[in-house]
């Protein structure tokens, strides 16, 4: 495992941004690291209800399962089956309202305005892209619908919504506002990015029945949902970025134009180039400049060698002159951008760290559990799994007790053997 790990791509990083570069960039290798050691997280998020509800015959069943789950999903991608009263049915009276169930009850109730949204939606996009996907489409409408978790607390028809998203992230220690956030994000992916992508859930068509191969589907977009999801993030690191970099006053480009012995500049050998602090190192942006430099060099004086004749010293000088107009040129902007942005976070023995925090958050696993598994002292885990979270934001859960539980008692009495004053005496070794 990497030893130190840097959280994000550039130098610097935002000063004033609502949440750090570095904090996002450790959200998404940590929601990442979540899907690849707990599946079922991700899964339970997407599933249109628990199979552990239904009655045990029909749990067993898996084409009574996979019927159940394709109509539930289907009237997800089509509202109007939502008025077939299958929640009526007996059996069914016992399932929870799982967030996929809530999210499909509440666009049957904002249906309307959901319609008025996509019209909208598909009106902007086509201003400047009319051949623009209709998942695009979709997406920025549901984006507006669903804004955010603490934006479901304003719609009285979202609060089963908002209910079984909180459960959901009790169940798996996830219920601080950013990972609410996240998994509003997760079932908009799931519905538009795969659901109503489907053929015959859709209605467009009778093939590739879906009840046949329910599990694999639901595997399937429950990763492809949750990568989404984690991509989104990432989106959200560069648009701050953006946004930031036009508050840095006088961003001036690196300009190194060639001039030649008669002291005329040459258009063949000119580098322009510009230092972003947030999206790239110092050491990679000189690298960058250096590769142009050299690969117009190269081309100038590839298709007439003879230019060199006699002018090496007149090279020489040039050279020197651009290494040195660079340096010049970074040192300045390391001048100007310090006020105007802080260091990307280096988080040391960051793999191990991130694992632990999704073994101990997750999994469930003790820090004595996970020092054994790892060979490492269990202050060392503690530590590390408090830091990581603190860096992410995230709310730790409680540690599980150790002892009998509480109310618990204890099936046999301790056989307990008490000696008397004169058995001690008599039991002691003469001398």
């Amino acid at each position: 495992m990497k030893n130190t790990i840097k959280l994000g791509d550039a130098e610097l990083e935002p000063l004033n941004s609502a949440e750090s570069g570095s904090t996002l960039a450790g959200r998404r290798m940590f929601l990442e690291l979540v899907y690849r050691k707990s599946p079922q997280t991700a899964l339970d998020l997407v599933s249109p209800f628990y199979l552990s509800d239904l009655p045990a015959d029909y749990r067993k069943s898996e084409p009574f399962v996979g019927q159940l789950t394709a109509f539930y999903l289907a009237s997800l991608a089509r509202p109007e089956l939502h008025q077939i009263p299958i929640d009526d049915v007996p059996i069914l009276g016992n399932l929870r309202i799982t967030p996929v169930q809530a999210l499909r009850r509440f666009l049957y109730t904002s249906n309307s305005k959901l319609q008025r949204l996509l019209k909208k939606s598909r009106k902007e996009w086509t201003k400047g892209y009319p051949n623009a996907a209709n998942e695009l489409i979709a997406a920025t409408a549901y984006k507006e619908l669903l804004p955010s978790w603490s934006g479901l607390e304003n719609q009285p028809d979202a609060m089963e919504l908002r209910q079984s998203l909180f459960e959901w992230g009790q169940t798996h220690n996830l219920t601080d506002e950013w990972c609410m956030d996240f998994a509003l994000r997760v079932l908009i992916e799931f519905k538009v990015a795969c659901v109503d992508k489907h053929p015959f859930l859709s209605g467009v068509s009778t093939g590739r029945l879906f009840h046949s191969n329910y599990d694999t589907y639901l595997n399937e977009w429950s990763w492809r949902s949750w990568r989404s999801a984690c991509f989104a993030i990432s989106k959200e690191r560069r648009r701050q970025i953006y946004d930031a970099l036009s508050d840095i006053p006088g961003l001036e480009t690196f300009i190194f134009n060639w001039r030649e012995k008669n002291g005329t500049y040459s258009d063949e050998i000119k580098v322009e180039d510009y230092f972003a602090p947030y999206s790239a190192t110092s050491e990679e942006f000189e690298s960058r400049v250096e590769e142009s430099f050299w690969e117009l060099f190269m081309n100038r004086f590839r298709t007439s060698p003879s230019d060199l004749v006699g002018q090496l010293e007149h090279v020489t000088i040039e050279l020197s002159r651009f290494r040195t107009d660079l340096r010049k040129y970074l040192r300045k902007c390391s001048t100007q951008n310090k006020n105007y942005g802080k260091p990307v976070v280096k988080k040391h023995s960051a793999d191990l760290h991130f694992n632990w925090l999704v073994d101990y958050q997750l999994v469930g696993e003790s820090y004595t559990q996970i020092s054994k598994e790892y060979e490492k002292a269990r202050t060392s885990v503690m530590d590390g799994v408090k830091e990581t979270a603190q860096l992410l934001g995230l709310s730790l859960r409680k540690a599980n007790k150790s002892g009998r539980p509480v109310g618990v008692k204890e099936k046999w009495r301790s056989h307990i053997v008490r000696k008397t004053r004169n058995e001690r005496e008599s039991s002691r070794p003469t001398r």
